[in-house]
C-alpha cells in the first residue's frame, strides 16, 4: 500500500512538473500571431466594405437591399477607421480601395507636446438611391504618438460636402473647421461647419460665430448652431480655400468679393475680406487708352493668390519716343486697382513686343510670382535692328505687392536664361530667392 501511495506521488509529480514547464516555455509566435490576426480581419473587413458599396451601386438590386448594403457601409467604415491597422493606409490608396467614392485628408496638430493626426473622411452615397440633399457621409479619425486610434461618423446624410479643413489647438482642446458646399441649387452655396475634441468625442462649437459683415445685397450669410451658411447672387459661383496664416478659410466669387472665416481668441470671427490696390481710392481709374495700348494677346483674366480673381493686362507707352512695357492688376470694372514697378526690359532698349507671360510660385514662399519676356530693340549698331529677349520677375509679398530683384534680373539674361519661360521659371526656381 505505501509503495502504491509512492508511486501515485511521484506520477502527480512528473505531471506538475510536466505541466509547469509547459506552461513556463515562451509562447515564440504568440505576438505574430496576434498581428496576424488583425492584419487578417482588417483585410476581411476591407474587401466586405467593397463588397457592400458595389451592392449599393447595383442599380439591378432592390432598393431596400441597396440601401441596408449603404448602411452596413457607413457603419463598416467607421468600424474599419476605428482599427489600428488603418492609419498605415494613405489618403490616395484609401480613396483608390473605393474606386474613387471615398476620398480623405490627413493632417497633424501639437497639443500639450503630443502628435495627434486628424483624417477627414468624405464618401457620398449613388446617385439615384439618396438623391443629392441627403447622400454626403463625413467621418473624423484621429489617433496620437501612441497610436490610439479612433473615429467618428460626424455627419450622416447631409448636403454639405467636405473639401477642406482647418485644426486649431486651443489650451487643452483640438478645434476644427470643416469647410465646403452645400448640394442644394446651383452655384453651390458654400459652408463652414465648427467642432471640438471633447472628452475623445467630436461635438459642435455652440455659439462661436462672430459676424463682422453688415446687411448687404450680395451676401446672404445665415448662421445655425455651429454652421455658417454663404450664398450671393445668382449665376455667380464662389470658391473656399485655406487662407494663407493657414488659419481659417477665404470665400471669394467671381464679382472679386471675399469674406474671411478665421480663428480668432476664443471663437470665429468672419470678416469681409479688403480689396487690395496700390493705388489711393480718389485717384483709381481705368486704363487712359490715349496713353496706353493694351495687348489683348498677353493679357490674361486669372485667379491670382491674395487677390482672388483680377485681369493681368500687358500694355504699351510710349515715353521720349521708346515703346514700353507697362503692367497692371484690374478688377471686374477695368478699374486699376494695381501698377507693377517698372520693368526691367524698359532700360534696355525700346519694346517690340511681351512675349509671354507666367504666373507661378518660383521661390517656394506660397505667394505666386509671375515671369515676363519682352523683345527689345537696342537701336544702335549693326545689331540695332534685331530684336533681342529680355526676361524679368515680379515676386509677390506677404502683403501681396509685387517687387523685382534687379541682380536676379541680370543673371537670367546674362546667361541667357531668357529664352523661353520655361527657361526662366527652371533657372529662377533653382535660386529660392529671398524676398521677403
Amino acid at each position: 500500500m505505501r509503495t502504491l501511495h509512492v508511486l501515485l506521488l511521484l506520477l502527480l509529480c512528473i505531471t506538475l512538473n510536466g505541466c509547469t514547464n509547459f506552461q513556463s516555455k515562451p509562447d515564440i509566435g504568440s505576438s505574430h500571431t496576434n498581428e496576424s490576426v488583425k492584419s487578417g480581419s482588417y483585410q476581411r473587413e476591407l474587401e466586405q466594405l467593397k463588397d457592400r458599396l458595389s451592392n449599393s451601386k447595383n442599380e439591378d438590386l432592390k432598393i431596400d437591399i441597396r440601401q441596408s448594403n449603404l448602411n452596413q457601409f457607413t457603419s463598416g467604415l467607421v468600424a474599419l477607421m476605428n482599427m489600428q491597422e488603418s492609419i498605415k493606409i494613405k489618403d490616395s490608396e484609401l480613396s483608390n480601395k473605393f474606386d474613387a467614392t471615398v476620398f480623405s485628408s490627413t493632417k497633424a496638430v501639437v497639443l500639450e507636446d503630443k502628435k495627434f493626426n486628424i483624417r477627414v473622411v468624405n464618401f457620398q452615397a449613388p446617385l439615384y438611391l439618396k438623391g443629392t440633399i441627403e447622400d454626403k457621409y463625413t467621418i473624423i479619425q484621429w489617433w496620437n504618438d501612441e497610436h490610439h486610434v479612433r473615429a467618428q461618423l460626424v455627419m450622416n446624410e447631409g448636403a454639405e460636402m467636405v473639401t477642406d479643413f482647418v485644426i486649431r489647438t486651443n489650451k487643452d482642446k483640438i478645434e476644427l473647421l470643416l469647410g465646403g458646399y452645400v448640394s442644394l441649387y446651383s452655384p453651390k452655396p458654400v459652408f463652414v461647419s465648427s467642432w471640438e475634441l471633447d472628452n475623445q468625442k467630436w461635438t459642435e462649437s455652440k455659439d462661436i460665430f462672430t459676424n463682422t459683415i453688415s446687411t448687404n445685397d450680395f451676401w446672404n450669410l445665415s448662421i445655425y448652431d455651429n454652421t455658417l451658411n454663404v450664398e450671393n447672387q445668382p449665376h455667380i459661383e464662389m470658391n473656399l480655400e485655406i487662407s494663407e496664416d493657414t488659419n481659417g478659410f477665404v470665400i471669394t466669387s467671381d464679382m472679386d468679393e471675399s469674406v474671411t472665416v478665421q480663428f480668432s481668441g476664443k471663437g470665429v470671427e468672419i470678416r469681409q475680406a479688403l480689396k487690395l490696390s496700390n493705388v489711393d481710392g480718389a485717384d483709381q481709374q481705368k486704363i487712359d487708352n490715349n496713353e496706353y495700348a493694351i495687348d489683348n494677346n498677353q493679357s490674361f483674366t486669372t485667379n491670382l493668390k491674395g487677390w482672388g480673381k483680377v485681369k493681368f493686362v500687358s500694355a504699351t507707352s510710349n515715353t521720349h519716343g521708346l515703346n514700353q512695357a507697362n503692367f497692371f492688376l484690374l478688377d471686374s470694372e477695368d478699374t486699376i486697382l494695381y501698377v507693377f514697378p517698372e520693368f526691367n526690359g524698359n532700360n534696355r532698349g525700346m519694346l517690340e513686343a511681351v512675349k509671354g507671360v507666367s504666373f507661378k510660385d518660383m521661390n517656394q514662399d506660397g505667394y505666386t510670382d509671375i515671369a515676363i519676356i519682352g523683345k527689345y530693340f537696342a537701336g544702335s549698331g549693326p545689331e540695332g535692328e534685331v530684336p533681342f529677349p529680355v526676361a524679368g520677375i515680379y515676386f509677390q509679398q506677404p502683403d501681396h505687392s509685387f517687387i523685382t530683384r534687379p541682380e536676379l534680373d541680370e543673371q537670367i539674361n546674362g546667361k541667357g536664361h531668357n529664352r523661353t519661360l520655361y527657361d526662366v521659371i527652371q533657372y529662377v526656381s533653382k535660386q529660392r530667392a529671398t524676398v521677403h
